[in-house]
């Protein structure tokens, strides 16, 4: 199963990740919260899944939040529920442009985000050797 989103990228202040789509109106943090893809419903997402491996790739600010499982804790249901997925399980893997607390950038030059380009660059051959 693989997941690929190249979009925006928000914090809602405990630390989930939320992505959202071109259209969201991110003047109204509510409905800009209830309107993207929060992390817990990815996560439950790929929970669900039938299959044993499972790759998410995600090119947008603030991305590695979902990779970080933080502590465990009632508040933080979907910390818990990566560990279970990335840890216990080995069945996910997860590609993020950014950290936690960091950009993701778009080029005008390359057309698009650069974590992308460079991640097409190196599937078509460009990281396929020794040096790569």
């Amino acid at each position: 199963f693989i997941f690929y989103f190249s979009g925006h990228g928000e914090n809602n202040g405990k630390d989930e990740l939320c992505l959202l789509g071109y259209d969201t109106r991110t003047t109204d943090p509510e409905r800009m919260w209830s309107t993207g893809l929060r992390q817990q419903d990815i996560l439950e997402a790929f929970r669900g899944a039938k299959c044993r491996k499972r790759l998410m790739i995600l090119d947008a600010c603030k991305s590695g939040l979902i990779a970080s499982i933080g502590e465990r804790s009632a508040e933080r249901p979907e910390a818990v529920l990566a560990e279970r997925l990335v840890e216990e399980d080995g069945s996910l893997m997860i590609l993020a442009a950014a950290s936690g607390d960091q950009r993701s950038y778009e080029s005008k030059e390359l057309g698009g985000g650069i974590f992308t380009h460079y991640l097409i660059k190196g599937l078509s051959g460009a990281a396929d050797g020794s040096t790569g």
